[in-house]
């Protein structure tokens, strides 16, 4: 489950907030615990924040000035927030695009731009990601739907001799 993120009403002006990450449009943030945890959800207008939904943003404040230790112009400030940790866990790491986007942000935070990259995918073990729905019509048409469909044919066929003889 995701945390979802809003933009402080009262940040410094100097301070740059922007979304890095939001869900679809048709999405929304669920705000009942209870409902969350039994698995049975639904979209209130009045408790729900409707999408897109912010998971993941970045602020920066870039800082005036030299500092007096160095002599050198002092650094920006820089923060990511994500709402949510699986993405990069073992089993979603190499998914979606999400190693590029921990990596990338992991450039910017230290302010190594130029290593920014989107990376060549490895053909080879590209997974296919399916909704449930999806899942089940991939199961259901091969293994119900085209063999009922021959056998159908076979016995419209049939009946078709049978009278025919």
């Amino acid at each position: 489950q995701v945390r979802a993120l809003r933009k402080t009403t009262n940040a410094d002006k100097n301070l740059n907030i922007v979304t890095l990450v939001s869900t679809s449009p048709s999405s929304y943030a669920e705000t009942n615990v209870k409902a969350l945890l039994s698995g049975k959800t639904q979209f209130n207008p009045n408790e729900d924040m409707a999408g897109p939904v912010n998971i993941a943003m970045v602020a920066s404040k870039q800082h005036t000035g030299i500092d007096v230790n160095t002599g050198k112009k002092n650094p920006s400030s820089r923060l990511v927030v994500f709402g949510d940790s699986d993405f990069i866990s073992n089993g979603y790491l190499n998914l979606s695009g999400n190693k590029d986007l921990i990596l990338n942000t992991i450039n910017w935070l230290a302010e190594e731009e130029d290593l920014i990259a989107i990376r060549p995918r490895n053909a080879l073990s590209q997974p296919v990601i399916l909704t449930d729905k999806q899942g089940r019509v991939v199961f259901w048409l091969p293994v119900i739907g085209l063999p009922a469909l021959i056998a159908l044919l076979g016995i419209m066929v049939g009946v078709k001799k049978h009278k025919a003889a």
